[in-house]
Formats: structure tokens, C-alpha cells, sequence
């Protein structure tokens, strides 16, 4: 005669039937085993014989998982549902990996999470992480967004923070997904985690555009420092995203703003080789004087002697003081590749032997004059476009890199 086990894994209903309805035919043990097998296998019509002939309906397996929690990890919503139909059914049981609402929003499983939350399962309970199951839809961006859609809808708490302080809000923005559903249901932009990052620096350390673009039209506050003192600026500098800068410059981020070590955006567009990232932030009027913290001379003596020379030349047209070069020079030599090119070095030679212009003289007083507000404001200006040109350093927009920066 078959064995219980594999009656139920056969989904053998009738066998079942009969070997269930021999007394002392099968142990509490063997019919509390299979009606494990049936939950997880989906077989329910086995089940519900199993269920009948006196099989727990409150036992776990190894995992320390009841029945409901497995069937809404497996995704089968007529086992939910006929275990729910039982007065005792405790749906906010917990196991290690949360309870069965977790286990259906982890595994995107969206008609289980429906007929749970339908049944009173608590939507904001958190699992082992703190994790409610909405965090937990955004960690897993496979047929989340129904879910998180969803749970929002039902009234979930957008902002909860797990152990590590991060919200929903904090995942989306890392996987750039579903960031548009949780700013629309009103998510909080200020949250900050164990770190002290915000919503807008997990967006910067990805590089997600149109992450940043929506945080900042969401009103974002983009000059929130983390614990490193860093903000969405410093990273995205050093990455050389040069269109996220943009959105951030545009979002009134500040250009100045200096780390724990003293170091701003522009020394770390320079420290990782992104010319890009330099000509945004030259052309948004960053600061080019008294920068602290830097970890050579100044930062014309960084980029020589990583031979940047695009960059250096920027730094020179946008009004570094040709003094440091000159300082630099006197203790050390000029690079060969200054040398070849006869174009860069009769420019270096007449920055440092030539006084400025008046009209280099002229845009540095109202570059300085203007500070950030010659970028923000400057398209409302009664200029002629080539003054506004003048002032913004149009010539950068025409600079062409070197290979290999």
C-alpha cells in the first residue's frame, strides 16, 4: 500500500482518504508531516483531509513556520484561504523571516498579500530587520511594484524605519524603483539612517537621474550632510554625473560645502579624473579660493601632477589664482606633455607672465559679486545672451577632454 507521504505528494486525494480512514493506519506524527507536505506542495483538497482527520493545524516545520506562513511563501491562495477559515488561524504568527505577510510581500506574491491583509493581518508589523512588509517589497524590486502599490493604497505607513533607520523610501531611491509611488502617496524626503544618509544621497551613490530629478521637484533638501559630512554633491562630483549635478545645482545645492575632512565637490570632481564634473561645477561659480582640507598644495598642483591638463587649463580660465601655479612651478618642473603641446604652453605662459585682462578682471569681480546667484537667477537677467555667455563661462561648453579623462 502506498505510503501517506507519497499519496499527498502525488496529490492522490482518494488514497489519502482512505489511508487517513484506516484507525492506527498512520501516526499523529505521519499526518502532521504530510499535512506540511500538502500545505507546501498546494494540494488542497489533501489538506482539508488531513485537517479533518485530526492533523495540527497549529504545528510549525523546521524554520519554525506555521502553515500560513508557508502557504503565502509558496503563493498558494486556496490554501490561505481555507486555513483562514479556521476560527484559531493566528495570521500575525511570527517565524524568523517576519510573519506570513512578510512571506508574501518578500516573494511578490500580491493575491496572498491581498487576502491577508483583507483577513486583519497586521499591514505594519515588522519582521527580525524591522522591516515592514512594504521596506521589504522595495528591497525585492520582482513584482513589487503591485505590492507596494498595494499596501499603499491600504494604508500603510510609509515612513516606518527598519534597525537600520532606513525606510521604503531609502531602498527605492538605491534600486530606483517605485520612488514616484511613495513621493505621490506623501513619503518623507528628511528621513535620515543609521548614517545619516537621505533619501537623495542613496540616489546620488547609484547615480540615478531621474531619482534626483524627482526628489528635487519633490522639494528635497539636497544639502542634508551624512555622518561623514558628505552630501549628494560630494558623491555625485566624484562620480562625474554630470547631468544629477545639474538637477542638484538647479535644487539650490551648495557648491561649497565641505566634508569632515574639509574637502569640497570640486576637489572630489578633480581627485577622480571627471572633467565633466568640473565644468558643471566651474560654470555653476564654485568656489576656487580658500578651499581647506585639501591633500596637496592646491588643486592646480594635484591636477599637474596627474597630469589633468584639461583641467587645469578650466581652472586657470575660471580664475584660479595663477599664483599657486606659479608656486607649484617654482618647485617643480613642467610636465613634458605641457612641453609638446604649444597651444597649452603658450596659455600657461601668459597667465603667469601676462597680467588679466579687463575682461578676465571684470567676470571675476561679478562672478565673485553674484556668487550662486548668477546660476540660479541668471536666465532672468536683462542681459544680451552673449553678456549672459561672458558670465558663465560659455567657453567651457566648447572644451574638449583628452583622452583618457
Amino acid at each position: 500500500m502506498a505510503s501517506l507521504s507519497s499519496a499527498v505528494s502525488g496529490n492522490n486525494e482518494r488514497m489519502v482518504g482512505l489511508l487517513v480512514a484506516v484507525p492506527g493506519s498512520v501516526s499523529q506524527r505521519e499526518l502532521d508531516e504530510a499535512l506540511l507536505q500538502a500545505c507546501r506542495l498546494g494540494h488542497k483538497q489533501c489538506l482539508e483531509i488531513l485537517l479533518s482527520a485530526g492533523a495540527d493545524i497549529h504545528q510549525s516545520d523546521t524554520q519554525d513556520r506555521t502553515l500560513l506562513h508557508i502557504a503565502a511563501s509558496e503563493g498558494h491562495t486556496d490554501i490561505i484561504d481555507t486555513l483562514l477559515s479556521f476560527e484559531h488561524c493566528d495570521i500575525d504568527a511570527r517565524c524568523q523571516q517576519g510573519t506570513s505577510l512578510h512571506m508574501a510581500a518578500r516573494m511578490g506574491h500580491i493575491d496572498c498579500l491581498k487576502r491577508l491583509v483583507n483577513a486583519g493581518a497586521n499591514i505594519d508589523a515588522v519582521d527580525q530587520s524591522g522591516s515592514t512588509a512594504l521596506v521589504l517589497a522595495t528591497k525585492n524590486i520582482n513584482r513589487a511594484r503591485p505590492i507596494a502599490q498595494y499596501l499603499i493604497e491600504a494604508g500603510c505607513d510609509l515612513n516606518a524605519q527598519d534597525k537600520c533607520l532606513k525606510t521604503a523610501l531609502h531602498y527605492a531611491c538605491k534600486k530606483a524603483f517605485g520612488v514616484d509611488l511613495l513621493l505621490n502617496a506623501g513619503a518623507r524626503t528628511d528621513l535620515l539612517d543609521e548614517h545619516g544618509n537621505t533619501s537623495i544621497i542613496y540616489a546620488a551613490t547609484e547615480g540615478f537621474c531621474g531619482v534626483i530629478r524627482a526628489l528635487c521637484e519633490a522639494g528635497v533638501d539636497v544639502n542634508v550632510a551624512n555622518t561623514q559630512g558628505k552630501t549628494a554633491m560630494h558623491y555625485l562630483a566624484q562620480k562625474g554625473h554630470k547631468k544629477c549635478l545639474q538637477h542638484l545645482i538647479d535644487g539650490d545645492g551648495d557648491l561649497n560645502q565641505p566634508d569632515n575632512h574639509g574637502n569640497v565637490p570640486l576637489w572630489y570632481a578633480i581627485v577622480g579624473r571627471r572633467p565633466e564634473a568640473v565644468r558643471c561645477l566651474l560654470k555653476a561659480n564654485c568656489m576656487l579660493g580658500n578651499i581647506n582640507g585639501l591633500r596637496m598644495d592646491n588643486l592646480i598642483g594635484y591636477a599637474l601632477e596627474n597630469r589633468l591638463f584639461d583641467i587645469v587649463l578650466m581652472l586657470l580660465i575660471a580664475g584660479y589664482e595663477v599664483a599657486d601655479l606659479k608656486f607649484w612651478l617654482l618647485n617643480n618642473d613642467m610636465p613634458e606633455e605641457f612641453k609638446k603641446d604649444d597651444h597649452i604652453e603658450h596659455f600657461v605662459y601668459e597667465m603667469l607672465t601676462g597680467p588679466h585682462t579687463l575682461r578676465q578682471l571684470c567676470r571675476l569681480f561679478f562672478r565673485r559679486l553674484m556668487c550662486r546667484y548668477l546660476m540660479a537667477k541668471h536666465h532672468h537677467l536683462p542681459l544680451p545672451q552673449t553678456v549672459l555667455d561672458y558670465l558663465t563661462l560659455k567657453e567651457l561648453d566648447d572644451f574638449h577632454f583628452q583622452k583618457g579623462d
